[in-house]
C-alpha cells in the first residue's frame, strides 16, 4: 500500500511539473528601411532574435534539440520552453538606426501575449527603423555592447 502511495505521489508531481511548463514560438521577419534584415544584418553584422522572460530579465533556454532559424532574408523562427504565466517577449538586438557601430546593438522588446502559450506568435513584416508604435519597449540609448 505504502508503495502505491509513493507511486501516485510522484505521479502528481511530475504531471504538475509538466501543467506548469509551456513552449513559446515565433515567426516574423525583420525589415530596416523596407528592407530584409537578414542574418548578417548591416555590413555583415550579426542580429539577433531571442525570447526574454521580462520578470527575470533572462534570456529564456530553446526548446530541446531545436535551433533558432534567422536566415538572410530577414525571417527568423526560434522556440522556447518557459513556465506557465512568465511575461514573455522577444528580443531583437540590430544594427538598424543612423550610423551604426559594429559592437554596438540597439534592443527592442516585442511583448508576446499569454494567449499564445503553446501556440506560434506570428509577428509578421517587423519595420526596426523608428517603429516605436510596434514595441512596447524599446532601448533609448543605441549603443549595447553585446
Amino acid at each position: 500500500m505504502i508503495r502505491y502511495s509513493i507511486m501516485i505521489g510522484l505521479l502528481f508531481s511530475v504531471s504538475t511539473a509538466w501543467t506548469e511548463v509551456v513552449i513559446f514560438e515565433a515567426k516574423g521577419r525583420l525589415l530596416c528601411n523596407g528592407k530584409d534584415h537578414g542574418k548578417q544584418g548591416l555590413a555583415g553584422w550579426p542580429k539577433i532574435v531571442q525570447f526574454w522572460n521580462m520578470e527575470t530579465d533572462s534570456p529564456i533556454s530553446l526548446a530541446a534539440g531545436f535551433e533558432e532559424v534567422n536566415n538572410r532574408k530577414g525571417i527568423f523562427y526560434v522556440r522556447a520552453v518557459e513556465r506557465h504565466g512568465s511575461p514573455v517577449a522577444l528580443k531583437i538586438l540590430h544594427h538598424c538606426y543612423r550610423s551604426p557601430l559594429k559592437d554596438c546593438y540597439k534592443v527592442d522588446y516585442l511583448p508576446i501575449p499569454s494567449k499564445y502559450e503553446n501556440r506560434r506568435f506570428d509577428a509578421g513584416n517587423i519595420e526596426l527603423r523608428d517603429s516605436l508604435g510596434t514595441f512596447e519597449t524599446r532601448t533609448r540609448d543605441p549603443c549595447i555592447p553585446f
